[in-house]
């Protein structure tokens, strides 16, 4: 993201490690020729494996959305209010006859810190146009896409964790009034004329 890092005041997350859909766990540049047949360059290739890229994209939007007072990446030891799951189901190059495109899917679970109960789930197929044929512009445009997509998605994300962490704090009751101890009878005997 362009904007810088800001700590909002709202909920805490983890962003746990993204699995990648078969054929997508490699760093070798995906290009799909048509629609059942997908081929990987030789020498272009990502950094990282694209699971892994994506994952540290998304937790930087997330930081830079300012809707969240932490975002993490996996860290043990922390006791978050949500942790998003994710699932990268295709990072490519389509080769669309004198043009090419970029295309990203993603699915998204959100899930309560607690208790683990599944608060939202998310995904998005983006396809776009590239302005030139190079693969540096099919990571520009899966960058603009996915920026994008996180603008909205980031609100979305912490209203429902403060939602469910909200309903889930336990009212406070209200006071049951305690009755009064009965006072003290006087009894007569009759016999003694005394009281007991």
């Amino acid at each position: 993201p362009t904007v810088p890092v800001e700590q909002g005041t709202g909920p805490s997350l983890e962003v746990l490690p993204f699995r990648a859909a078969a054929g997508y766990d490699t760093t070798r540049l995906a290009y799909r020729i048509s629609s059942n047949e997908l081929r990987f360059y030789a020498y272009h290739k990502w950094t990282a494996e694209p699971a892994v890229l994506v994952n540290e994209m998304v937790t930087n939007h997330l930081r830079a959305s300012g809707q969240f007072a932490y975002v993490g990446r996996g860290t043990k030891g922390q006791d978050p209010d949500g942790y998003l799951a994710g699932t990268l189901v295709a990072l490519e190059e389509i080769d669309a006859g004198d043009s090419w495109k970029a295309r990203i899917a993603l699915r998204l679970e959100l899930r309560l810190g607690k208790s683990d109960k599944v608060l939202k789930r998310h995904g998005f197929d983006v396809t776009v146009s590239c302005k030139e044929r190079h693969p540096r512009d099919v990571a520009r445009a899966i960058s603009e896409a996915l920026a994008n997509e996180m603008k909205t998605l980031a609100p979305d994300l912490a209203k429902a964790i403060l939602a469910a962490t909200t309903a889930s704090e336990p009212a406070a009751e209200p006071a049951i009034p305690q009755p009064e101890p009965a006072p003290a009878e006087t009894v007569n005997d009759g016999a003694s004329g005394q009281s007991k």
